[in-house]
């Protein structure tokens, strides 16, 4: 697997949209949409598969993690969004809903425990497709005014420099 501690810091899976929405405060508009969901489906497809074959994962699970990292990744720039917009209550809620879905799904698993990891993992994903899709209603419907779209080349340009960055940094840490 990946070094300790490496994946989860790393934006690869948003291919740095987090970092681009606090720079140029974008427009979410359909070409950003498009460009998170390509970002959001390719990761999510690797991980799922990954994950699937080297755990030897039964497809339902493989499909529910599918689900939940296309909901985590765009939940994670939709926080982004609210947090460059000045509205840390919404992009803290939006960005520590697993803390909140884990402790939801501990409680189911005691009641129904021969659900085993579906059930949390189910649960898990279910909320990032709640709160990405309540932060995404909410930045469409309150957050547009004065944002600008921004281009496919930009959004490609700066993405793979900020993955090349971080991808340097969490390298250069595992050698600490």
């Amino acid at each position: 697997g990946c070094p300790k501690g490496w994946w989860p810091n790393a934006p690869i899976g948003t291919f740095g949209m987090e970092v681009i929405v606090n720079r140029h405060r974008p427009r979410v508009d359909g070409a950003f949409t498009s460009y998170l969901l390509v970002a959001a489906t390719s990761t999510s497809t690797i991980v799922a598969v990954v994950a699937g074959y080297y755990y030897k994962l039964p497809i339902t699970l493989m499909l529910l993690l599918f689900v939940m990292v296309v909901a985590s990744t765009t939940n994670r720039v939709i926080a982004a969004v609210f947090q460059e917009d000045g509205r840390i209550a919404g992009s803290l809620l939006l960005l520590q809903i697993h803390n909140y879905t884990l402790l939801i799904a501990a409680g189911l698993v005691v009641f129904m425990a021969r659900w085993g990891a579906a059930l949390v993992v189910g649960v898990v994903a279910l909320g990032y497709v709640c709160s990405a899709s309540w932060g995404w209603w909410h930045v469409r419907r309150t957050m547009t005014g004065g944002r600008k779209p921004i281009s496919v080349r930009l959004l490609l340009s700066e993405g793979a420099a900020i993955v090349g960055l971080s991808v340097a940094v969490q390298t250069l840490f595992q050698f600490e």
